[in-house]
């Protein structure tokens, strides 16, 4: 009987990590192993590898291993792992990775049933010790996506993950493209990608199922591989029918707007004697998200040394350019959040300075105005998606510098209303209970305490907190530093910790004076 998954290793000279990952994959379900081949592919390695090799290989009930004569280059490596798989799915695994337990039964769940093309699993990370790691909740979450670029949009970069992909071998064996991206050092997305538009569904698995590990520095040229290598990929994927342009555009959009920008930092140091700059040029010129989000922040890495050396007329001009640039930058990436709201009604306007989480989940009324460093989040829950807005603010609604509102379930702020500065909204937390106490804050679950209801004509006045499960009635008013947890009728004014009724008036006027 044919078996369902290859899990292949590529290994070169880790036999301490390559005993961890071992470990985490012979600690799985049995039931699960027997559905499984373990194919460890040495290439050359100087160290103990073999006797690893040695004391693992009798506890799988399927491996397989090969040894190079000589190093033959990472890409080789992982394409023969890949090719020497003789099973419907493949999983290339990193040597330095972990799968967590019990996972391996769910993934072998889902791929015994219907035939899907690829599945992502996003790492959770450790940095130094896998002793020193805490993982949460190992319950299992997933999502099927019958639209690839649906698929894609979740995925995007992350399709060069080694350890977070399995891929349908089946649908992609055939492939003119499968290896021919040897020297890439992202062999993999040869198969990666493809996959995904083979006509099947494809699978995003939420929950915590693969650590990897996180390193402070690379062996290989690390901007080259996201910019000239790249491009080497995903152009012949377009030309050949393999990728639409459009997940191309989507794929680079992201690697310029999301990734890239973590390691051009000021202050983060440049590895390898790379040239970014001139690396992400070439390759990019044409992309608008090149000029709107990194030249920016290579200006910034050079502006400060730069303006000390220089003449005060000369400073002033440099300057001048650089908020220009800069205000450029902003006004792209408001224009880029404003286009991706469920609304934004007439006359309304993002700040230059504001970060939306699920935007899709967002509407805003008409006439909105906001200070800067605006934070609205849409927290979607892993394996569930919502037809309507989580968070909903009505017309001529003002709002001050610092906000931050956050919806797991529902925030709703009517017509008319003004928050002050650094207002805190929620309608959700941390789980509290003694059993969630025991794992560190990071590993535990949302929990929505209800949603938040701000009725129209409501003043909250600055350093706000309003916690779930509260309605704030209209016309109230909530004075500075209250934090309310708990209904505030409509018509009264209420402050303190816990917030409570000061004052009840039908009708309140603009000059009303607390006695």
């Amino acid at each position: 009987m044919r078996l369902l998954l290859t899990i292949g290793v590529p290994t070169y000279n880790r036999a301490t990590t390559l005993a961890l990952a071992l470990e985490s994959l012979a600690s799985q379900a049995p039931e699960a192993l027997e559905h499984v081949q373990i194919l460890v592919s040495n290439n050359a390695s100087t160290d103990n590898t073999p006797e690893v090799i040695a004391r693992y290989r009798h506890r799988f009930p399927h491996f397989e291993y090969v040894e190079n004569e000589r190093n033959m280059g990472m890409d080789f490596n992982m394409a023969q792992a890949f090719r020497l798989a003789r099973t419907k799915y493949s999983w290339i695994f990193s040597d330095d990775d972990i799968l967590l337990p019990q996972q391996l039964l769910h993934i072998v769940g889902i791929l015994k049933g219907e035939e899907i093309g690829g599945m992502f699993m996003q790492p959770t990370w450790y940095l130094h010790n896998i002793a020193d790691a805490t993982i949460g909740d190992l319950s299992f979450t997933y999502k099927r996506y019958e639209k690839p670029m649906e698929y894609l949009e979740q995925v995007h970069y992350w399709v060069g993950y080694i350890s977070g992909n399995i891929v349908n071998k089946d649908l992609v064996s055939s492939l003119p493209a499968l290896y021919q991206f040897d020297g890439s050092n992202i062999v993999h997305m040869g198969w990666n990608i493809p996959v995904i538009f083979m006509g099947k569904p494809n699978v995003r698995v939420f929950s915590n199922t693969v650590m990897g590990r996180a390193t402070e520095s690379v062996s290989y040229r690390y901007f080259e591989t996201l910019s000239t290598n790249m491009l080497r990929i995903l152009n012949p994927l377009v030309e050949q029918g393999l990728l639409p342009a459009a997940g191309r555009q989507l794929i680079v959009e992201k690697i310029l707007t999301v990734w890239v920008p973590q390691y051009v930092q000021p202050g983060v140091p440049i590895i390898n004697n790379e040239k970014p700059f001139l690396l992400l040029l070439r390759s990019f010129w044409s992309y608008k998200a090149f000029w709107t989000s990194l030249v920016p922040l290579f200006i910034k890495r050079i502006y400060y040394p730069l303006t000390s050396r220089l003449g005060a007329a000369i400073k002033k001009a440099v300057i001048k350019v650089v908020d220009k640039l800069l205000k450029v930058h902003a006004n792209a990436q408001r224009e880029q959040l404003a286009g991706q709201l469920a609304s934004l009604g007439l006359n309304s306007w993002l700040p230059a300075q504001c970060a939306l989480r699920n935007p899709q989940y967002i509407a805003i009324g008409r006439r909105f105005i906001s200070g800067d460093n605006l934070r609205l989040e849409a927290i979607e829950e892993p394996g569930t998606t919502s037809a309507q807005p989580k968070v909903v603010i009505g017309d001529d609604v003002e709002i001050g510098v610092n906000v931050h509102i956050s919806s797991l379930q529902h925030v709703y702020i009517g017509n008319n209303v003004r928050l002050s500065n650094r207002v805190y909204i929620t309608d959700h937390a941390l789980e509290r209970t003694a059993q969630a106490r025991e794992q560190l804050p990071r590993h535990r679950k949302l929990k929505s305490a209800g949603p938040v209801r701000i009725e129209s004509r409501v003043l909250i006045e600055e350093g706000v907190c309003i916690f779930g499960g509260v309605t704030i009635g209209e016309n109230a008013i909530v004075l500075a530093g209250s934090v309310v947890d708990q209904d505030v009728p409509a018509h009264t004014i209420v402050g303190g910790n816990p917030a409570r009724e000061l004052v009840a008036s039908p009708a309140l006027s603009p000059d009303f004076n607390i006695p």
